[in-house]
């Protein structure tokens, strides 16, 4: 009779272990996946996008572009400007909320995947999620 209850006690912890790593492995973001080294929570109001660029990279003009101006990557309301270091920043104001974005160049898509070039982004992302053509977007939790 002890040994068939310590059976059940065993199997009972074996259950919660398996339902609490399946837990983490899925995450919390629905769908999205979150990449070594990414940022938490960002303070809503102003906030510093920047871009470092990869060496060799040349642009005339780089931008962000995302959920909150339609996905245009040309647009001059999130035109970055070019920093002495070489950089590219952009200020913008956000109110609380995720917002899902990529950078861009010259008026075109530089990386599919933007979880390539974490290294390369200010302030580092929340995480990453799929794009819905082969790549990733970035997204920022804001509070």
């Amino acid at each position: 009779m002890e040994v068939r209850s310590m059976k059940k006690s065993v199997l009972a912890m074996l259950a919660v272990l398996i339902a609490g790593t399946m837990l983490v492995a899925c995450g919390e973001g629905g769908g999205s996946t979150k990449a070594a080294g990414t940022g938490g929570k960002v303070k809503a109001g102003k906030i510093t996008f920047s871009y470092k660029g990869v060496e060799g990279e040349e642009y005339g003009v780089m931008n962000l572009a995302g959920d909150f101006n339609g996905w245009n990557p040309a647009d001059p309301n999130y035109a970055m400007e070019k920093q002495a270091d070489g950089s590219w920043a952009i200020t913008v104001e956000f109110a609380p909320g995720r917002y899902i974005y990529k950078y861009t160049a010259d008026g075109q898509w530089i990386f599919q995947d933007q979880s390539e070039v974490v290294d390369q982004m200010e302030p580092k992302p929340t995480g990453f999620m799929d794009d819905g053509f082969g790549g990733k977007n970035a997204y920022i939790d804001v509070e």
